[in-house]
């Protein structure tokens, strides 16, 4: 087990483990929780370098592909582009050279509340609200990347949705939030945005959406329980409770068999996907746990928390 502590960043947002097995930190503060992104060198248990997530000023969320090829941040912008650039998106190693995504042709101010990149990082949704001379829309959109292909928009005025997940085949996105925050999650056609399914659970708010390797089952993070859920239909196949605090995150192993969960409790707790048994727990002393992730090999695993403090350890079985 090794502990690498972040200069300056109060709170780790989320980790993820690149294909080379570095891992890129996003941080932050509890308010502002987009802050820093910091490369570290797993092995050297150290940074090697790090860059500010305030292209447009402000960053409120942001998405990566899942080799890292790409990242994206949203925020607050005008999309006539003088100032202030609602979605970019680069290359994490080389974050100067950026891209502006259009979302609309129309004038005027929007506002981004979440992200999701396809697994093959060709296409990005968007959840936004613009405000056409003040009246106020919420819409989602997916974008081609790269200038090729066809912009699709849903603009029901019911889908600014903060969470955003694509499954591993790219053909649904599940969405949670909206502009009332619904805890729902309910899932699209990613081709057409055409309602799919949804599931409803019992608690106030949804803080993660994450499709299993495999594509079958998508987690939902609510409250103190984490629900699997048929990828396919919605339905409920387990709910993994057993935690006294707020879940904050959690994390499939590559293999699909293991699943970890961070917990405002302080502890990281490891269970088993088929049976719902929880394996063990850790307490890294790194204060409440806010992220976790898996490095590509299934053989170790890390976590970070609110102390700004990331924990590397080594996976059993």
């Amino acid at each position: 087990m090794r502990v690498i502590k972040l200069k300056k960043v109060k709170r780790i947002n989320s980790l993820h483990y690149a294909p080379d097995g570095r891992l890129l930190v996003i941080g932050g503060a509890e308010v502002r929780m987009v802050d820093d992104a910091v490369w570290v060198d797993v092995p050297a248990g150290e940074e090697t370098s790090r860059f500010a997530l305030r292209f447009a000023r402000t960053a409120d969320c942001y998405a990566v592909t899942p080799d890292l090829s790409k990242m994206a941040t949203g925020g607050r912008g005008d999309i006539e582009g003088t100032l202030l650039v609602p979605v970019v998106w680069f290359d994490p190693d080389n974050p100067d050279h950026f891209r502006a995504v259009r979302l609309t042709d129309e004038p005027g101010t929007l506002e981004v509340f979440g992200l999701a990149f396809d697994p093959t990082g060709k296409r990005l949704a968007v959840s936004f609200a613009r405000d056409d001379d003040g009246a106020g829309y919420n819409c989602f959109s997916v974008v081609p990347l790269g200038g090729r292909g066809k912009r699709i928009e849903n603009d029901e005025d019911n889908t600014s949705c903060g969470l955003l997940a694509f499954s591993p085949d790219g053909k649904r996105i599940a969405t949670s939030g909206g502009p009332d925050h619904s805890p729902s999650v309910v899932v699209v056609d990613s081709k057409t945005l055409d309602y799919s399914h949804e599931f409803n659970p019992p608690g106030t708010q949804t803080r993660q959406l994450l499709y299993s390797p495999s594509g079958d089952e998508l987690a939902v993070v609510n409250g103190r329980s984490v629900y699997l859920v048929s990828a396919k239909t919605g339905a409920l196949r387990l709910a993994l409770d057993g935690h006294p605090k707020q879940v904050n995150a959690v994390a499939f192993s590559p293999d699909g068999r293991r699943l970890v969960s961070a917990c405002h409790d302080k502890l990281v707790r490891v269970w088993d996907v088929k049976s719902g048994q929880l394996l063990t727990g850790y307490d890294w002393k790194i204060g409440a746990v806010t992220a976790v992730a898996f490095a590509p090999d299934g053989l170790t695993a890390a976590a970070g928390g609110e102390k700004g403090q990331v924990v590397v350890w080594d996976c059993e079985g």
